[in-house]
């Protein structure tokens, strides 16, 4: 194995380091910011009294670190994404379009063996640098809301946490079956580009799905912010029926009303999933992430088997 990932390093060398100190320099960005928040000490400003005289400054301050953490938190979702099709397509299109295939297909025993061993290699490299930027990004959110449970919370949940590191090994999973299939690096990576953007595109529809299948009428105490609201509802207080946004609409507001009007005798009810079952939701999406991955690791190993060295 100690061998197997040395040669493979060799062959990935530019793309793993430049890919891998661009993740590492980004989650250290992202942990900078966060320590410059924290040490903005906000809550002096919030506290009774009038607190001390910079409390202005700081909140200026803040509005910038905001902006790039969300920056960065975007950047530490897409980065490892994108290292996995980059080094999912290397790994074996690269080497079938050099022919170097011949050589290591005809002296070795197994091509299985070949493929999973170089596979797990850089797989686990990936899962590793994708996981501390998916830590820092939940590090910088964390120091944005201190008092936030993120672990029971929807707020940015698709950029921060192990949905982070599993999507890109789903990515990277496409990625080398694109490589097994195509035998050619530039036009693997266009296929494998598309494949994850309509995977992505896909699983989110789904989750969307299980969404709104256990979306419940939320209490008053909501948390817009942990919470996942996916519909709203009116209740007429005159007569207690509850409407759904079309039929609210198509008694409300009446002709030449401004754009901000309510009816004072409807009320909002918002329809969501509670942020205590941001848990599930994880889970659900990364047992789908899962089965990506596992399939795409069976159609590489079927196509690695059926193909020409060349």
């Amino acid at each position: 194995m100690r061998t197997t990932a040395r040669l493979t390093f060799k062959q990935l060398r530019f793309e793993s380091v430049a890919l891998g100190v661009a993740l590492l320099a980004l989650a250290v960005f992202l942990a900078l910011d966060a320590s410059r928040v924290i040490a903005l000490d906000l809550r002096a400003c919030q506290g009774p009294g009038p607190g001390p005289a910079d409390c202005l400054d700081r909140l200026r301050e803040l509005d910038g670190l905001d902006r790039q953490i969300a920056l960065g938190q975007l950047l530490a979702a897409i980065l490892p994404v994108f290292a996995a099709l980059v080094l999912g397509v290397a790994l074996i299109g690269r080497e079938i379009e050099r022919g170097t295939t011949t050589l290591a297909w005809t002296l070795g025993r197994s091509r299985r063996r070949w493929l999973l061993t170089r596979s797990l290699v850089v797989a686990v490299a990936l899962l590793g640098v994708a996981m501390v930027a998916a830590a820092a990004s939940g590090f910088a959110q964390q120091a944005e809301t201190p008092t936030a449970d993120l672990a029971r919370s929807f707020d940015r949940i698709e950029i921060r946490g192990p949905l982070v590191a599993v999507r890109a090994l789903a990515a990277f999973s496409v990625a080398v079956l694109a490589g097994a299939l195509l035998g050619r690096t530039l036009p693997a990576l266009l296929l494998a580009t598309v494949a994850v953007a309509a995977l992505s595109l896909g699983v989110d529809r789904g989750m969307d799905v299980w969404l709104r299948s256990v979306a419940l009428p939320m209490p008053e105490s909501t948390d817009y912010a942990a919470d996942r609201i996916v519909d709203t509802q009116w209740q007429d207080l005159t007569t207690g029926h509850v409407l759904t946004v079309s039929q609210y609409l198509a008694v409300v507001p009446p002709a030449g009303a401004p754009p901000d009007w309510q009816d004072t005798n409807f009320s909002a009810i918002p329809i969501g999933v509670s942020g205590s079952r941001s848990g599930d939701y994880a889970a659900i999406e990364v047992a789908l992430l899962g089965g990506t991955i596992v399939l795409g690791t069976i159609g590489t190993l079927i196509a690695v088997e059926r193909r020409r060295p060349y």
